[in-house]
C-alpha cells in the first residue's frame, strides 16, 4: 500500500505592487538550508537565480542544486498547483508569490481544501515608504487594506526609506493581531516568516472579490534609447502609474533594469544579451504615454 506523505506547509507571500515580494522569493530560493521549497511565481524573468544554482530548466520549472524548485504560474494558479501536487514527495514546503493586486486569502483557500497541504501563514509585505499614499488612494485602498487584514505576518519593507514607527502604527490600527516584522532589502531571517504555523481563519476571507480598476501597458523598442529621451519619458509618466518594471537598452551599449514604485524610479545594471527594450506599466487609469524612442 502506497504511503500518503505528510501535509506540506503552504505559505502565501502577498503585498501590493512593488512591496518587495520578489526580493523575498529570491532569498527563499537561494537561502534554503535543508528545506526543499517549491516556490510558485508569475514570471521567471523577475527571479534572479545564480546560474551555478540551476540544475535544470524546462520552461515551467527551474530545479536548483539545493533541492528547491521554482515553478511558473503562466498557465494559471490551479493548473500549476495540480502539476506540482502530482509529486508531493519532491518538496517539503510550498510558497506562492501572489500578484500585487491579489487577495491572499483566496490563494490560501487552496491549501485549506487539499489534504496534502497545511496552511502555514499569509505573509503580507508592506512598503513603509508608500503605505500612507496607498491607504489614501480611493482606487487602491480597498485591496491594500484587505491584504493587510488577511495577513498572519506583516513584513514591513523599505523601512530605511521612511519612518517605520509611523508605518507600524498604521498597520496596528488596521490589523492589531498580526505579527509585525521589519525588513530592509529582503533581509529577514527566513525562520521568522516560513514554517511559523501562524495561519488562522479570518472573517474577511469571505468578503466578495474586490473590483480593481487596474490597467496595464507594455512598451517595446528594438533600437537603442538615448538617455536624455528616456529621462524625459520617465518624467512625463502620470501620477496614476503605480508600478513599472522592465529592461532598457541605451545608446551607450548599457542595459539597465528600470523600476518604478509610486513616484520613485530606479535604474540598475542588468545582464542581458537582447537588444530589445521592454517595459510594463500598471496604473489605476487607462495609460496613454509616448513610446520609449
Amino acid at each position: 500500500m502506497r504511503e500518503t506523505p505528510d501535509p506540506r506547509p503552504f505559505t502565501v507571500i502577498a503585498g501590493f505592487l512593488g512591496a518587495g515580494k520578489t526580493t523575498l522569493v529570491n532569498r527563499i530560493l537561494t537561502g534554503s538550508s535543508g528545506t526543499r521549497f517549491a516556490v510558485m511565481v508569475n514570471d521567471f524573468g523577475a527571479i534572479n537565480i545564480d546560474a551555478g544554482l540551476i540544475a535544470s530548466h524546462d520552461g515551467q520549472t527551474i530545479a536548483l542544486t539545493n533541492g528547491c524548485v521554482c515553478c511558473t504560474m503562466s498557465d494559471g494558479f490551479i493548473q500549476a498547483m495540480l502539476r506540482l501536487m502530482a509529486t508531493p514527495q519532491a518538496f517539503d514546503h510550498v510558497v506562492v508569490e501572489a500578484s500585487g493586486v491579489a487577495e491572499p486569502s483566496k490563494i490560501m483557500d487552496f491549501a485549506r481544501l487539499d489534504p496534502l497541504l497545511d496552511p502555514d501563514a499569509i505573509v503580507t509585505l508592506v512598503d513603509a515608504d508608500t503605505l500612507t499614499d496607498r491607504l489614501a488612494d480611493p482606487k487602491i485602498s480597498a485591496i491594500v487594506t484587505a491584504q493587510i487584514r488577511q495577513a498572519d505576518i506583516l513584513l514591513l519593507t523599505k523601512s530605511d526609506l521612511a519612518d517605520p514607527d509611523a508605518a507600524e502604527a498604521q498597520l496596528a490600527r488596521i490589523h492589531p493581531l498580526a505579527k509585525e516584522i521589519r525588513a530592509s532589502h529582503g533581509n529577514v531571517p527566513l525562520e521568522l516568516v516560513l514554517g511559523t504555523g501562524l495561519w488562522t481563519p479570518k472573517p474577511c476571507a469571505d468578503d466578495p472579490a474586490l473590483d480593481l480598476p487596474f490597467h496595464t501597458l507594455t512598451l517595446r523598442c528594438d533600437r537603442p534609447i538615448a538617455h536624455r529621451r528616456f529621462a524625459d519619458w520617465e518624467a512625463a509618466l502620470p501620477q496614476h502609474i503605480l508600478r513599472g518594471k522592465g529592461v532598457a537598452v541605451f545608446d551607450d551599449q548599457r542595459t539597465m533594469l528600470w523600476q518604478r514604485v509610486g513616484t520613485r524610479n530606479t535604474l540598475t545594471p542588468a545582464a542581458s544579451s537582447a537588444n530589445l527594450s521592454e517595459i510594463v506599466l500598471i496604473g489605476t487609469e487607462p495609460i496613454d504615454i509616448a513610446p520609449l524612442a
